[in-house]
Formats: structure tokens, C-alpha cells, sequence
């Protein structure tokens, strides 16, 4: 992974966890989910990620510390990347943790789609 010294200390940790999930061997039963169209959950570094066939990228898991990955995610390397980035910094950023206004919540989920965009490049 390349680094970005425009990053904030905490934006590096998350996309060095988000570089560590997608490249760990637990991840590998994600891709065999997706690729078998069957449900998966795993456990990486503390947080569970599961596969499930639907259609949806990502959405994150408060209550189990992780996210859920749906099968548009899968629709390229870099859709899944930014997936993964967007629920990272959702899971570690939040501090609505699933509860607050509509507007709220429209502001974090922009706050993570504009990090995914700007960080994604260090996966490149």
C-alpha cells in the first residue's frame, strides 16, 4: 500500500486495516461467497464481515463491530475496495453508531464515500 501524507493519522490506521482486511486469508472465504452465491461470515482482526447475495455494496454492522458486503460490491477490484474503505472509516468514525437524524447520518455516510474516493489511489 502507498502512503499519503495529506492522510490524518486516523484516516492511515484506517485504510492500513482496510489494506489488512482485503488482504487477509479470512477475506479469501468472502470472495468464495460471492463467487458460490452463498452466505458467509467471518471474523478479521476483531470485526465480523459477512457475505451476503443481495444487492447492495456495504453496510455496516454496529453491534457486531464489522459490516456486511452484498454482491455489487463485487462488480470490480475498485468497487470493492471503496466498499471496504467506506465501512472501515463508518465502523471507526461514527459517532452515531446507527442512531441520529436523517442528516446525520447523510453526513457520515458522505464523510466515508469522500474518504474512500481520496484514499482508494493507495491501493492502486
Amino acid at each position: 500500500m502507498k502512503s499519503n501524507s495529506s492522510l490524518t493519522e486516523t484516516e492511515k490506521s484506517i485504510a492500513e486495516e482496510s489494506h489488512q482486511i482485503l488482504n487477509s486469508l479470512e477475506f479469501e472465504k468472502i470472495t468464495d461467497g460471492f463467487a458460490n452465491k452463498t452466505p458467509v461470515q467471518v471474523e478479521i482482526n476483531g470485526r465480523t464481515i459477512s457475505y451476503d447475495d443481495a444487492p447492495f455494496s456495504g453496510m455496516t454492522w454496529f453491534e457486531k463491530n464489522g459490516f456486511n458486503i452484498g454482491r455489487e460490491a463485487f462488480e470490480s477490484e475498485k468497487e470493492l475496495i471503496k466498499t471496504v474503505l467506506h465501512e472501515m472509516h463508518r465502523l471507526r468514525t461514527s459517532t452515531l453508531r446507527g442512531s441520529g437524524s436523517a442528516s446525520e447520518v447523510t453526513k457520515e455516510t458522505k464523510a466515508a464515500f469522500d474518504f474512500a474516493e481520496k484514499t482508494f489511489n493507495l491501493f492502486e
